[in-house]
């Protein structure tokens, strides 16, 4: 029984996100993102040794754990946001703006800038530290390194898409 409501419980906490409140990012070419601020769920040693001990019984050595779970942010956030210097914590439940203002254009996986697995909806950034790998925020879980093709079912990553920031467009427009 107890291993069943361990895994009640880690299911819940991949789509876990308690709004506190509503507000907007900006894309390179100024369009409003919607994100949301929410609550800490990882506040007691035991939720983050079991969000952290969740991946390492499910994953490989291929994925490894480079940030701990918290709820306050999501993948789309930390590739599209985090990545590019914005520190703050959100959940932004959709990063499509960023691909239809022009901000980011599709490209190849050599110029990638940022992966979107459009059919499960997730997102993730080439390694800066590790050639070949890919990290990506996993739900509520934890921040991961992982393989271009490796991860949570519900994500789909073999359906994915390539971005790369569109320079030219967004200088002129700035």
């Amino acid at each position: 029984m107890k291993k069943f409501k361990f895994i009640v419980v880690i299911a819940c906490l991949f789509s876990m996100s308690s709004i506190a409140y509503a507000i907007n990012l900006k894309t390179p070419k100024g369009n409003n993102v919607s994100v949301s601020s929410n609550t800490e769920y990882y506040i007691t040693q035991e939720r983050i040794d079991e969000a952290v001990q969740y991946i390492l019984e499910n994953y490989d050595s291929r994925v490894t754990i480079i940030g701990l779970p918290s709820t306050t942010y999501n993948c789309h956030n930390y590739a599209w946001s985090m990545t590019e210097g914005n520190t703050t914590h959100y959940w932004m439940p959709d990063p499509s703006e960023y691909m239809d203002d022009g901000s980011y254009v599709q490209t190849f996986q050599i110029l990638a800038e940022k992966v979107y697995y459009y059919a499960g909806s997730h997102s993730a950034v080439p390694s800066p530290t590790v050639s070949g790998m890919y990290e990506s925020k996993w739900g509520s879980l934890c921040l991961v390194r992982h393989p271009l093709g490796y991860g949570p079912a519900s994500y789909q990553m073999s359906n994915r898409r390539f971005y790369r920031k569109d320079l030219i467009h967004v200088v002129i427009s700035s």
